[in-house]
């Protein structure tokens, strides 16, 4: 099969990091998923199985959520570190989103500052919430500020919310609970006008953007009631809304089924959407039906399909593009 494919959903569980749960503690339960260690030749394998040409990778949740101060800074260095040598022996194969110690905001500056001025890495993952404070926060303020000026890409993965044991109902995150994290994450940036403050951050959200092909035009309608507004400032408002959803980027894992495929291509510009496949939560075979159902969805014509499938990658990830073309 014909490589070609940017994976820009795609994890990294390195045996430093499985360490790094166990030393802290962690139990399987609080995890949610299996932790199968990264397996170089076998990733590799699967992406020539599946005509995928590079894969960018990310610490998924639960990211350093169990580590604090010096501590999670110290971690996430080292998860790049080891990024960053992948890299080097993998060039054209892989590409990497540096892992941020978010809620600490001076040490993560000074990690985006590493991981894009001397690791030179395609952009950086942050998750949907820290300790209950969404991206939009002011308390992040400063962290968006700078990835705006750095122009720079931002992986936004989701995570369990802090109330996530009476949301649930009994089941891991991923099932429910993450879909409609991203979905919060982009109204709070919404609330704090975020997106329209930064303009030059490439935002990738996950998973088709969770719920917001369903209920974009409903916050549209709805959200001037929060603030009382008249009738022309809050349609004033809810178009604001629309443009700011609209100029997000939006990966497709466990999103290229029939019914979200139909609400996507309603909602979202087919130029703003790259390729994803969630490994190794979701297994290689799951990665030829995706893109299967993508090819055989007859809302995009060839020309999207090859957007999604990698030209959209290929603008914003300038490092990875290059090394790719030679």
């Amino acid at each position: 099969m014909t490589a070609s494919t940017i994976d820009v959903h795609t994890h990294i569980i390195s045996k430093t990091y499985i360490e790094a749960i166990k030393r802290a503690g962690v139990t399987a339960k609080q995890i949610g998923f299996p932790m199968d260690p990264w397996d170089t030749s076998q990733r590799l394998a699967e992406m020539d199985r599946y005509g995928v040409q590079a894969q960018v990778l990310s610490v998924s949740s639960p990211g350093l959520r169990f580590w604090k101060g010096k501590e999670a800074a110290d971690l996430a260095r080292v998860l790049n570190q080891e990024l960053v040598e992948l890299l080097k022996g993998y060039p054209t194969r892989f590409g990497a989103f540096g892992t941020i110690p978010l809620p600490d905001v001076d040490a993560s500056l000074a990690e985006i500052a590493w991981c894009l001025d001397e690791a030179h890495m395609d952009g950086v993952c942050l998750m949907t919430n820290y300790d209950g404070k969404y991206l939009g926060d002011p308390a992040f303020a400063r962290v968006m500020d700078e990835l705006n000026r750095r122009k720079a890409v931002v992986f936004v993965h989701p995570t369990e919310s802090v109330c996530i044991d009476q949301l649930n109902l009994g089941y891991p995150a991923p099932l429910i609970e993450y879909p409609f994290e991203s979905t919060r994450m982009v109204v709070s940036l919404l609330d704090t006008d975020t997106i329209t403050r930064c303009p030059h951050i490439r935002f990738i959200v996950s998973h088709g953007g969770g719920t917001l092909p369903i209920v974009t035009d409903r916050m549209a309608e709805i959200a001037p009631m929060k603030n009382h507004l008249d009738k022309a400032a809050g349609k004033e408002l809810g178009q604001r809304f629309r443009a700011q959803i609209a100029s997000l980027y939006y990966d497709m894992a466990i999103s290229c089924f029939s019914p979200n495929l139909s609400a996507i291509h309603l909602t979202h510009d087919p130029a703003r959407l790259l390729m994803g496949f969630d490994q190794p939560f979701i297994p290689a075979e799951a990665i030829g039906v995706a893109k299967g159902n993508i090819a055989a969805f007859a809302g995009f014509n060839a020309a999207q399909q090859t957007r999604i499938d990698e030209g959209t990658a290929h603008e914003i990830l300038p490092r990875l593009a290059k090394a790719i073309q030679g």
